[in-house]
């Protein structure tokens, strides 16, 4: 009797502790964050939850509650999203829980974390830290890497096959190898010292963002599915997106380019090419009147752009481009150098009613024709004379065709 008494007990006190496991959680802002989500069932900030109640947990929502210590996040050992962004961690441990999937730490301290083991991780994000390394090649099934607003220069992801958006904007990169990450369709660069990335194989990107960096030339010509790209403050001096038929957005502003040829681009919905050198744009491309955001200004020699013709006198109200820039569907006649051809002298200039054109002995004048600045045809004449005396005030463009060539003049009408 006495034994069986014994063992009872024995059974009773084994139970009892088993039963009563807990973990202990050190940081009351987490505990308390816990008891809010529910999931610490005494409801009291005593620096431990019953294991029970957190080895179950398949997803946490712990951010922006100023914690500084996870310690206790080992025993949830089901656990597979974790989001403890905003807060203020400056050490992470995550290596006991095998089956994290997704995990979103940014905006914290941190400056290792140890993914090693979590061989099933499929997002990780882990901006806005203090970064300088991180070991993902274990990390097959990875298919989102933010790593933006870290101390980065240097990256191994040619193991993540599956990766479909990569960011690592604001980090110190020059150089990264994305050949093997053939799945990718986000790819954010800005704002590192990259002069060159080779993104032949990146078949299925369709948003690139590659601005404030150092490149002088990038090859589109491969990525055809390419929907969106922004290059802003880099040192190009030309761009080819000929190749880029499914592209919605170009954005350059800020570089060096001179000719910008979007004529092949049916689908664009926003140009932004502010602050280059341009001499030539062309957005006739059977589409242009579906540009909805246009900005082109600071382009002091870009006299004419090219536009459909059903847009030519019908220029969008929100279109910003630079005074005296004129629109027509050929910008050809004004971008003609007429060095080879013998002195042109148009008069009066100003005039109220009849323009004269003059030419020297051995040319010949073959037609006239009269241009409003959006490019518009208004009078064409085969003399050397034309009358405006029935034309508005303003300037007009003057088109002369000799035998030698063709020249364009700027034209007052008093």
């Amino acid at each position: 009797m006495k034994t069986r008494l014994l063992f009872m007990l024995l059974f009773t006190t084994v139970s009892t502790f088993t039963f009563a496991q807990t973990t202990l959680i050190p940081d009351s802002n987490f505990e308390q964050a816990l008891i809010d989500l529910g999931i610490d069932s005494d409801g009291v900030i005593n620096g431990e939850v019953l294991t029970a109640d957190v080895e179950d947990v398949l997803s946490l929502e712990v951010q922006e509650n100023s914690i500084s210590d996870l310690t206790g996040i080992e025993d949830f050992s089901s656990l597979q999203d974790l989001y403890c962004f905003g807060n203020q961690l400056t050490n992470l441990n995550i290596s006991q829980n095998s089956v994290l999937a997704l995990l979103w730490c940014y905006e914290n301290q941190l400056t290792t974390l140890n993914v090693t083991q979590n061989t099933l991780l499929t997002e990780l994000n882990i901006r806005s830290n203090q970064f300088s390394s991180l070991d993902v090649t274990q990390n097959s099934f990875l298919t989102y890497l933010n790593i933006s607003s870290n101390q980065f220069n240097t990256l191994d992801v040619t193991q993540n096959l599956l990766l479909t958006t990569l960011v690592v904007t604001y980090n110190q990169f020059s150089s990264l190898d994305v050949t093997h990450n053939t799945s990718l369709t986000t790819l954010r660069l800005t704002s590192n010292q990259f002069a060159s990335i080779d993104i032949s194989q990146n078949i299925n990107l369709t948003w690139l963002t590659a601005s404030i960096n150092q490149f002088a030339s990038i090859d589109l010509s491969q990525n055809l599915a390419l929907v969106s790209l922004s290059i802003i403050e880099n040192q190009l001096t030309s761009i080819d997106v000929s190749e880029n038929a499914e592209l919605q957005g170009l954005v350059c502003d800020n570089n060096l380019i001179t000719n910008i040829d979007l004529s092949q681009n049916t689908l664009l919905q926003t140009v932004r090419c502010e602050g280059n050198q341009l001499t030539s744009l062309n957005i006739k491309n059977g589409n242009s009147n579906g540009i909805i955001s246009f900005h082109t200004i600071n382009n002091p020699n870009l006299d004419c752009i090219q536009v459909d013709a059903d847009v030519v006198d019908n220029i969008p109200a929100n279109w910003d481009y630079d005074a005296g820039v004129s629109f027509s569907n050929d910008c050809e006649y004004l971008g003609v150098n007429d060095n080879e051809l013998s002195e042109i002298s148009i008069y009066p200039n100003p005039t109220n009613d009849k323009l004269f054109a003059a030419i020297g002995d051995t040319d010949t004048i073959q037609s006239l024709q009269l241009f409003s600045v959006t490019g518009k045809l208004l009078l064409d004449s085969n003399l050397t004379e034309i009358d405006v005396s029935n034309l508005p005030t303003g300037m007009y463009l003057l088109k002369i065709q000799t035998d030698k060539g063709l020249s364009v003049k700027k034209v007052i009408k008093k």
